[in-house]
This record gives structure tokens, sequence and C-alpha cells, in this order.
């Protein structure tokens, strides 16, 4: 209990909240129905929004609860059963709330789940934990039956140095050094709560503009009207279903961009030329009658124009077949009238940081999408937004044009938000990345396949980071030749 006080008094302070624990013993089922009702008094009878069962042991021998049941089921499956009925009797639990159940993939080596398990040493413990993984699986999906409106998810965190087995010793004090997670590590899938999907839907970002606009670095080069043609045929022969371009035109045998958000041209007063206009109606055609009617194309305006010169582009491609257009504005009120006189759905919010800054934009429904910058937000508190988001019928997406863990982090957001839109990814990299990380996102089909390697599933080589430091001339705001 000393440990326990320590660290709700140092999540306390980290976190600047109230945090409360109240003591329970799973192995008794009397504790359990006291902890309920201090915990409903506690709570101020305010219901939760999530619970997760996360308390368990590994016997080393045979021992059996207040109850008579075995110890490892009566604590790591009946207690927390209990538990949770008596909460939501008491009215507890939130009618949408998510209960996250941890097992471990060790349930494998069981094939029942019962009260009356007989067995002796430690051997017998194991099998006893391997049991109670199962009854978790079973529990969890019994009462997401029962309980349709909960969303009841199960989480293997990875294999943790808890001490659950051994503690300070044995062969697990040995590969606690260089095999376990971390504490820090194992609770990260819980808090998430889970993944959703396996299968994450994405769309090739920057399509174009990294291989026309960083010339030399993205290879094969785009330097006409015909290299966009081949790339738009390149992205539906590698199974890609959707992908996002910038404002791009052709013009003397060439391909030239339109960024003076970002300064190239300089133009402060962002007005929106015919040119302009009729260059990205060229650009968007160029992709659709390339890629044919399947492919989903996104269009991204960044912070090129004002609420006029947003309007105009609306309408300049009203015909075109566009899953989003992309717009950043810091006015949710300008947004919102943007998004009023759309005949395309409107994503936006990707510079923004915390729930405040997200509020004013979703209050005044500006938007059709909420893009989120996991990275900068964290994906803890990227979680939060999201929620915020859902609460107000808004899907979310990722802001990802980053290297390969940042791609990692974000998948772990998008496996777990219930309302993911879409997940943008670079598929354009440099010719060093591969190099750069362990392990290189998958992608089949247009999906990104989520792995199951720990931790965020690559790590960065330090080693060959050091011995490639960085230019001196870099960043988004670099200049080419194709950007006038």
């Amino acid at each position: 209990e000393a440990q326990l006080r320590n660290a709700t008094e140092s999540i306390g302070k980290e976190t600047r909240n109230l945090v409360e624990y109240t003591p329970l013993d799973l192995a008794d089922l009397r504790s359990v129905s006291e902890a309920a009702v201090k915990i409903t008094r506690a709570a101020k009878e305010d219901p939760f929004d999530i619970v997760v069962l996360n308390a368990g042991i590994w016997p080393k021998k045979y021992a059996r609860s207040a109850q008579g049941h075995e110890i490892a089921f009566a604590v790591n499956v009946l207690g927390h059963h209990a538990l949770l009925k008596r909460l939501l009797a008491r009215g507890m639990i939130a009618t949408d709330a998510r209960i996250v159940v941890l097992t471990g993939d060790i349930y494998v080596m069981a094939r029942e789940c019962t009260p009356d398990f007989k067995y002796s040493g430690a051997y017998g413990g194991m099998l006893a934990y391997c049991r109670s993984k199962l009854g978790n699986l079973w529990f969890a999906a019994e009462f997401a039956k029962r309980h349709p409106l909960l969303e009841v998810v199960v989480v293997h965190p990875g294999v943790v140095a808890s001490g659950l087995v051994s503690g300070e010793h044995g062969i697990l004090s040995t590969l606690n050094r260089g095999f376990l997670l971390s504490p820090k590590m194992g609770a990260q899938t819980p808090l998430l709560g889970g993944k959703i999907r396996d299968r994450l839907p994405v769309y090739w970002s920057h399509f174009v503009t990294w291989r026309a606009g960083r010339i030399p670095h993205y290879q094969p080069e785009i330097k006409d009207q015909s290299g966009v043609r081949a790339m738009a045929k390149e992205a539906v022969e590698r199974g890609f279903s959707a992908v996002k371009t910038n404002i791009w035109r052709y013009e003397q045998g060439g391909i030239a961009g339109w960024a003076p958000g970002f300064g190239n041209p300089f133009a402060p007063p962002l007005n929106v030329e015919r040119k302009i206009l009729n260059g990205l109606r060229e650009h968007l055609q160029t992709i659709r009658d390339a890629a044919g009617p399947d492919l989903e194309v996104l269009l991204d305006l960044n912070f090129n124009a004002k609420t006029e010169g947003f309007l105009k582009i609306l309408r300049a491609v009203a015909d075109q077949d566009l899953f989003w257009v992309e717009i950043d504005s810091r006015d949710p009120d300008a947004l919102a009238y943007i998004r009023a006189h759309s005949p395309h759905p409107i994503a936006s919010c990707e510079t923004l940081i915390g729930v405040q800054q997200f509020l004013p934009f979703l209050r005044r429904q500006a938007i059709d999408v909420a893009i989120i910058d996991t990275p900068w937000n964290g994906v803890w508190q990227s979680m939060k937004i999201a929620a915020v988001a859902d609460a107000h019928e808004v899907n979310v997406a990722c802001h990802n044009f980053y290297g390969h863990l940042c791609t990692m982090m974000n998948a772990h957001f998008c496996a777990a938000v219930p309302n993911l839109r879409i997940m943008e990814v670079d598929i354009d990299r440099i010719a060093l990345d591969s190099a750069l990380f362990t392990h290189e996102p998958e992608y089949q089909d247009g999906h990104l396949i989520m792995p199951d390697r720990p931790g965020w599933g690559t790590e960065p080589i330090e080693a060959v980071i050091h011995a490639h430091p960085p230019i001196k001339a870099h960043g988004l705001m670099g200049r080419s030749r194709t950007q006038t």
C-alpha cells in the first residue's frame, strides 16, 4: 500500500490532478464488494469513462482465495469480473465506457479456465496463470456480448519487467536487461485501450510534391506532366487507394508549384490568380485521367490563401471528385464559413496543440475531419483530442510527414481510435531512410499493417544517425528550381 500511496502522490504532482486510490483484495469477494462502495463514494457517483482491469498474480505455489477458489483464477479473473459487475450495478460505468481487459499471449498454453484447478510447484503456478489469461479473454468476450453499448477491448501489453514472476531474482531478471519491456513501455498499450484495427487505411502524401519539388532527393524525379501521369499509374499499380497532392501547374514544358503560405513565391497578400486556378484544375485532372476513377484524390491547400482565395479554389475544383480539401486556418469562424460553402469535405487543424485549441473549430462545425499531429501533441493527448472530436461527430486523421518512428507512433494512435478516417504517410523516401531504423513500415493494398513487435515497432539506429549529421541548409522552407 505504501508503494501505491507514493505512486498516486507522484502522478498527482506530475499531472496536477487529484489522484485517489482504494485498497482492495481481489482474492476476497467481500473486499471487492466493500471497495465498490468506497469507489462510488470517492468518485461522487460520477461514472467512469475508462476502466482498466490490470491486476494479476503468477502464483509460485498452490493457494486458494477466501472463498475457496484457485488463487490465480480468483484474482486474475473472478475478482475483476466481480468488481466490474458491482460498479455497473451502482451506475458507475458510463453507457459508452471503454473497458480494457489485460491478458497475455501465454493464454495459448491453456485449454480451459476453472476455479478448481489443482497443481503443485512453480510449473503448476505458471499453468494456473496461463489458464487465467484464457479466462480474461472468455470473460471479456461474454461481457461485450451482454453489454453491447460498452467498448470492451482485450490487450496484451507485451512481456513487461514488472517483477510478476520472480521479482529481482531468477532468469527473468537476466532477461530484463535486454529483452523485457520497461513498465513505462508496457503501460502504453493499456493506456491507449488496445487496437481496434490491424490494417490502417493510408494515403500517399506529398504526391508529386516531393519528386517535383525536392530534386534530387526523391526519385524518380518529376520534371513535367508526363512524370505526373507515370506516378499516378504507379500509385494504382502499387495498390494504393488514395493520394494527396498540392498546388501544381504545367507551363513552358515543365512543372511549377505554388506555396506563398510558405514564402514560395513571396506573395504576402496570398491572392489566387486565374493561372493558378486553371493550372490546379489541369493538375487534378491529369492525376484522375491517368489513375482512373477508383483512386481517391486529396488536395492540400495549406496556408496558401485567405478566405476569399480558398473559396475561389473550391469553386474552381467543384466538379472534381475529391476525398477532401485540406485547409490550414487560424480562424474557426472563417473556416466554418468556408466549409458551409464547400462542395468537398474540409480537413484541418494539423497545426493545433491540445484539446483547447481544437474546441473552437469543433464547436463551430468548421471541419469534417480533424487532423491531429500525434508526435507534437503526444499519443495520449492525441487520444483525448480524438475523443472530443468523436463527441462532436467528427472523425480524425493524423499529421504524419516525418520519419519511420513517427509513422509508427501515429500508427498506434490510428489503430486505437474508434473514429479514424485515414492515415497520412510519406511513401517517397530518401535513399538513407531504410538504414536509419530497425524496421520500415509494411504496406499492403493501401493499408499499413500493424506490427506485433514491442514498443512502437521500430527504433532509430543512433550510430547511423550520428554518421550522417544534419546538412547546413535544410527544412521545409528550402528552395528548389521547380517551386516558383
